[in-house]
């Protein structure tokens, strides 16, 4: 018969065993889990007349794949606009917003919102306020390290042309 020892060193030898298997997939699951990684998304905004560049901003932010969060970039000013009785102000400049980045094979997906406003150069005191504006918003998919034009449009006053280009670079 067995004695109360060996019963004892048995009990913990398959405790043990347990325990082991137990980390052992607790290390196969932190393995297979999918760790963020980061982007630097540079945007390009050109604005184009008659075919050709005739100006172009660049701004860049960072997205991390695999969170909610998301990702903005804003520039540009508050002008007044309105009468003294019925004051209001205007945005004039640019808003990116970039959400819900994810890895699709060698691509970055994410939802992007651009919105580009801004006052004709021949703007003056004495004509009323004209705001030229651009909105885009879409899901998007981009190769990564290549420049990608995600938004196009043409002008509804004029010949001109305004494009939204991106590159999705790892970060390391």
């Amino acid at each position: 018969m067995w004695n109360r020892g060996w019963m004892v060193l048995l009990a913990l030898g398959l405790a043990a065993g347990a325990c082991l298997a137990q980390d052992a997939q607790t290390q196969q699951a932190k393995a297979e889990k999918p760790r963020p990684s980061f982007y630097r998304l540079d945007f390009v905004i050109k604005e184009f007349d008659g075919g050709h560049v005739v100006n172009s901003r660049s701004y860049f932010t960072l997205v991390e794949t695999g969170s909610n969060s998301g990702s903005f970039i804003r520039t540009g000013v508050r002008i007044p606009i309105g009468t003294p009785e019925h004051p209001d102000r205007q945005d004039v400049g640019v808003r990116i917003d970039c959400r819900q980045a994810r890895e699709i094979g060698d691509e970055l997906a994410l939802e992007v919102t651009a919105d580009i406003t801004a006052l004709p150069q021949d703007a003056n005191s004495q004509s009323p306020l004209i705001v030229r504006q651009n909105v885009w918003s879409a899901g998007v998919l981009i190769p990564i390290k290549k420049p990608s034009v995600i938004f196009s449009s043409d002008s509804t006053t004029s010949k001109s042309q305004m494009q939204v280009e991106v590159t999705a670079t790892p970060v390391q």
